[in-house]
Order: structure tokens, then C-alpha cells, then sequence
């Protein structure tokens, strides 16, 4: 992710809502892209059976950002059904 501007930041993970009961866990994990490729941890945030994973962020400098997302796939969840936005 690209952050144009120093200000506030916040990402939300939310997960497919049509004819889902049981939502699957969740791990968001955003780090700082340093000049030379290493990173520098920003935050993370998880969620065990809910709808949106959300990881205020504060304030971000201009730079880029490396989100990872980890999902454990609920096993009742139909492989056509395993996608989220961000």
C-alpha cells in the first residue's frame, strides 16, 4: 500500500457477508517498507468469527506499507465463498 500523504490511517478487512453464519479468524499484520527492503512493524489486529477485522493505524508517514492477511478459513465456508476486501 502506498501512502501519499502523513495523516491518519486506518484498514478494515471485512469478509463476504451473503449467507455466511460463522465468519473466519483473522490476522492483519502492516509494516513499514524502509529504504533497503527491511520493515519496520506498524501494527496488527485480529478477529475470531466476525465480519470485519479493522487495525487503526495512527498516524502514517508518506511511504509504502506492507499489509499481510492470514485467514483461517472456517471448514463450513464453500471455497467459492473464501475472498474479502480490504
Amino acid at each position: 500500500m502506498s501512502v501519499a500523504e502523513t495523516g491518519e490511517q486506518t484498514i478494515t478487512l471485512k469478509q463476504k457477508d451473503e449467507n455466511i453464519e460463522t465468519y473466519s479468524a483473522c490476522r492483519l499484520l502492516v509494516a513499514r517498507v524502509l529504504s533497503g527492503g527491511s520493515l519496520e512493524y506498524i501494527k496488527h489486529a485480529a478477529a475470531i468469527w466476525k465480519k470485519e477485522t479493522c487495525a487503526e493505524l495512527g498516524v502514517l508517514e508518506k511511504g509504502r506499507y506492507l499489509i499481510y492477511v492470514s485467514m483461517d478459513w472456517d471448514e463450513e465456508t464453500a471455497s467459492e465463498d473464501r475472498f474479502y476486501d480490504i
